[in-house]
């Protein structure tokens, strides 16, 4: 027995040694200090220290020895972890409203402390401070914004504009909301979530309905605002954008839009497919794969000479055969099977001829400049790119396009300035999209150790004519040679095509239920 515990002790001690051996900075925006966080890291995570985060930012700490619990705490929010368990609970101090959250791993217990993922981690700080902050995994620092007064206001009314095509709805913003996303059910119901938003839900709560709103619910919660608005049947269609003016969110209702003008004028897809009520319709029956690139389009080439277009029908392949093989009564449609290639507008035509449920683009990423520590993967949706990375990104895999013949013409309308129009058509299919891009990410993260970059928005031409919910997983950087290395390895397809078939496995789960939701929160 002493000499189990004297064991339990060393390893406990050189354990200790090991995470205080490596630390990150935290670079606070107009403060001179530069504080560390005792790091370490496993498997491509850097986990970070609690307590240092704390003392870091001058947040309230407490850690319970009996249930290795730690709370940190603002002027607005308690924020709580607990050892060996992966959920993350903020709790609103003034209304009591609470939130819980699922970190990709386990949080670990290390003497008094607790070690979180910093990268994930920083998405909570980045919401419950008010300051905008972000972890830089290669440069190991904590980024965090000048820090404002904790009690302001966001959104502080909601007014109706009428235009002659429709409507806008504009949510009056005192600042740069970090981010949102909204949808629109052919019930009538639009629904709105401003992420990390603090709004005066009285000002909502009083808003009298006007055409076209019917009636308006506001959900303040501690992390994010929610809104669902019930709209008259005159709206056909909507869309939801940031005022490059004043930051204002402005949802634009559109009276009538004909699908076939659309799609038509854009890209050569199946009209009419989401006003389809049919039960049938809804069932997750079709899956579409799609290999990027193929044929004459390599891709882009890692830096021991791995090509995209191999790697990418190789996973697919393994994946299409998970889903058969598991999944009998679900078709598997690919857009390629072979080394052949498939232009991006046909892509999308293959999966709505096939009556698709959803479209699994699979792609590998890769820097400018090779080799480079870059790596993570990433999951994409399908919207105008918010960031200059993201729009990067979008504009190297649109790039195939100068290998179809007459590409200038089918693609002439795909502008920056036109290409929300286009996006639109997806907005009845963004929910779905986003449930599924979350749970992906959640099990490529939890199944391979691959750093995880998060779900993005970008205007990605592959993903428009897909009538359905869609999403574009670059699975790693071929530009990192460790992670080339990873994906050019059978056992590396493997594991990712394993984790994308079991996010499909628990979104088809979930699939039936989020349809019959009714409206309302």
């Amino acid at each position: 027995m002493k000499r189990l515990l004297l064991f339990i002790w060393i390893w406990f001690i050189l354990f200790t040694v090991t995470v205080y051996g490596q630390t990150s900075r935290v670079v606070i925006e107009g403060s001179d200090e530069n504080p560390l966080i005792a790091t370490f890291s496993e498997r491509s995570i850097i986990y970070g220290s609690m307590r240092d985060v704390a003392e870091a930012l001058d947040l309230g700490f407490y850690y319970a020895e009996d249930t290795k619990k730690i709370e940190l705490k603002t002027t607005r929010y308690r924020l709580k972890a607990t050892g060996e368990n992966p959920f993350v609970v903020v709790n609103d101090i003034a209304s009591g409203a609470e939130s819980v959250y699922q970190l990709p791993v386990n949080v670990i217990v290390a003497g008094d402390d607790l070690f979180v993922p910093m990268n994930d981690f920083a998405k909570f700080l980045d919401i419950v401070l008010p300051a905008t902050v972000r972890f830089e995994h290669t440069k190991r620092e904590l980024i965090v914004g000048d820090l404002r007064d904790e009690h302001h206001i966001d959104i502080t009314g909601m007014e109706v504009e009428e235009r002659k095509n429709g409507y806008l709805i504009r949510l009056k913003s005192n600042r740069r909301v970090k981010d949102f996303s909204g949808f629109y059910r052919e019930d009538g119901w639009f629904y709105l979530t401003l992420v990390g938003a603090h709004v005066d839900v009285d000002a909502i709560k009083n808003f009298q309905p006007t055409t076209p709103v019917r009636r308006v619910i506001p959900e303040q919660s501690p992390t994010s605002f929610q809104l669902a608005v019930q709209l008259n049947r005159e709206v056909h269609s909507t869309d939801v954008f940031r005022d490059p003016q004043n930051d204002d969110i402005v949802i634009a209702l559109h009276k009538k839009v004909d699908p076939s003008e659309l799609t038509q004028t854009y890209l050569p897809v199946t009209p009419g497919r989401a006003t389809d009520r049919s039960r049938d319709r809804w069932m997750l029956d079709v899956i579409v794969i799609d290999p990027g690139h193929g044929g004459k389009d390599p891709g882009t080439i890692g830096v021991r000479g791995t090509r995209e277009k191999d790697v990418t029908l190789a996973i697919s392949k393994k994946l299409g055969e998970m889903i058969r093989n598991n999944m009998p009564e679900t078709k598997v449609v690919f857009t390629r099977e072979t080394d052949e290639f498939v232009e991006l507008y046909r892509r999308g035509q293959i999966a709505n001829e096939a009556g698709g449920k959803l479209f699994i683009s699979i792609h590998a990423n890769s820097t400018p400049r090779k080799p480079a520590p870059q790596n993570g993967f990433e999951i994409y949706l399908l919207r105008p790119g918010r960031t200059e990375e993201a729009i990067r990104i979008a504009e190297r895999e649109n790039a195939v396009i100068k290998f179809e013949e007459d590409h200038e013409e089918r693609y002439a309308h795909l502008t920056d300035e036109n290409f929300i129009l286009v996006s639109m058509a997806h907005s009845a299919y963004i929910r779905y999209s986003e449930q599924f891009a979350d749970i992906l990410q959640n099990k490529i993260s939890n199944n391979t150790g691959v750093n995880n970059r998060g779900v993005r928005q970008a205007g990605f031409y592959v993903l428009v004519g897909a009538s359905m919910p869609s999403v574009l997983v670059e699975v790693g950087y071929l530009s990192n040679s460790g992670e080339e290395r990873f994906l050019a390895s059978d056992a590396g397809q493997q594991e990712i095509a394993e984790s994308i078939f079991k996010a499909v496995q628990r979104y088809s789960e979930e699939y039936e239920t989020m349809f019959d939701t009714t409206a309302g929160f």
